[in-house]
Order: C-alpha cells, then structure tokens, then sequence
C-alpha cells in the first residue's frame, strides 16, 4: 500500500528512523551515515502573471520585485510556504486548498499566481493558459528532490532507485 503525507522534515527523519516511514522524499540531502539517497527530482518555481500585468515582459522577477503583490495561492505547498513567510512577507495571499477552486480563481483573477516547471507538465490546465511565466530569479526558487531510505532497506528499494 502507498501512503503519502506532507508534514516537517524532522518528522518525516525521525518517522524513517523509527519505521513509521520506509521512504521519504526532501527537497536536500540529509545529513547522516545512516541514510541511502538518491536524487527524484528537480523543480523551478514561477510566478504566472495575467497577462496585462506590469512585469509581463520580464524574463525574470525575484521575490523581492514581487513581494507586496497580492497573489493566489494553493494552501498546503509543502516546503515552498517559506517563501510566503520568508521571502514575500509584505504580500496577501489568497489561498484555496481545492484545486478546481484555485483553477478558476486564476483562470477569472487579475491576481498573480505561482506555478512551477514540473505543475506545468503534470497538471497543465486551461485556466493557466492565459497567464504568461516568468521565471524566479532567485536561488531558492530551484529545488533539488532527494528520495531517501535507510541504508539498511537501501536492498528492498533496488529497483526504485535503479530508474531514477
């Protein structure tokens, strides 16, 4: 059976560590002896843009230039929240947790949203269509996955890790 959960990277650690968990993905490599790793995954975030809005014709924007921007926002994006508490505090985020909700919301708004390289491939819709990317300059707009188990299960996860 194959159950996910998205919670703090502790808790996923010490849920490996104690059998709560065979598998667990982080966006960096941990530290530690005990741990095989491999990387699953790469993703960049962009900010999409309705298309009248003033840095359309931007081939990149940081949080920095965005920050103060009201914007939409799917509610539980894991990881990335730092950059709704770090990075852009100065911005109002309306969040939905339905993604039908959130679709119509920017497909109708003139509100900017975020979306990243690997959303576009796997849930491509129309409502995104008419927003144009613009990519985030900053470095903690790319994130590297990492695909982590106990050494000691390393074995049972073979041929998993065998096609990444």
């Amino acid at each position: 059976m194959l159950q996910t959960e998205t919670t703090e990277e502790a808790l996923l650690l010490s849920g490996l560590e104690n059998g709560t968990y065979q598998l667990i993905a982080l966006s960096h490599k941990p530290e530690g002896e005990q741990y095989y790793t491999k990387v699953c995954g790469r993703e960049s975030l962009m900010f999409a843009l309705p298309k009248g809005h003033r840095f359309v014709r931007r081939k990149s924007l940081s949080f920095a230039e965005m920050n103060g921007e009201n914007m939409i926002l799917m509610n539980d994006i894991g990881f990335w929240n730092f950059v709704r508490t770090e990075k852009m505090p100065d911005s109002r985020f309306l969040t939905q947790s339905d993604r039908f909700s959130f679709s119509e919301l920017v497909r109708s708004s003139t509100l900017p949203s975020f979306t990243t390289d690997l959303a576009k491939k796997y849930l491509e819709t129309e409502a995104e269509s008419n927003r144009i990317e613009v990519p985030v300059s900053d470095p903690e707009a790319s994130a590297t996955y990492y695909l982590v188990c106990l050494k000691t299960l390393k074995k049972d996860f073979h041929a998993l890790f065998s096609i990444l």
